[in-house]
């Protein structure tokens, strides 16, 4: 596991070996978690796990990793925006629903712009 420390936030990233054709391994990230803490609250930003990796507990460790560290340094309530795809790893670590989002995409033709 990789740790970057910056001096606005924290990144904790999960790295695989892959092997590649000619039996030797690649280094690859493949999940990571970002966190950024203001005065009063931090959150957590890009989630995020490469597709083939889904499903083996790695944006989990990173999730933990990056709660641990940010507790170390305040005690601000931590909070997220989840997506579908990420909702049950949130609740299943404890997260509450606070409010729905809707999000909205305009689109102008070009005509418009």
């Amino acid at each position: 596991m990789t740790q970057f420390v910056r001096r606005d936030g924290f990144c904790q990233s999960r790295c695989c070996g892959i092997p590649l054709e000619d039996f030797t391994y690649a280094a690859v990230c493949v999940s990571t978690t970002y966190y950024l803490t203001d005065s009063e609250v931090t959150m957590i930003y890009a989630v995020g796990t490469l597709s083939e990796f889904r499903k083996r507990g790695y944006a989990r460790r990173t999730m933990e990793a990056a709660i641990k560290h940010a507790w170390q340094q305040s005690e601000f309530p931590i909070a997220l925006y989840a997506s579908e795809m990420g909702h049950a790893l949130y609740t299943s670590m404890g997260f509450k629903d606070l409010y729905s989002l809707e999000q909205y995409l305009y689109s102008p033709s070009a005509g418009e712009i």
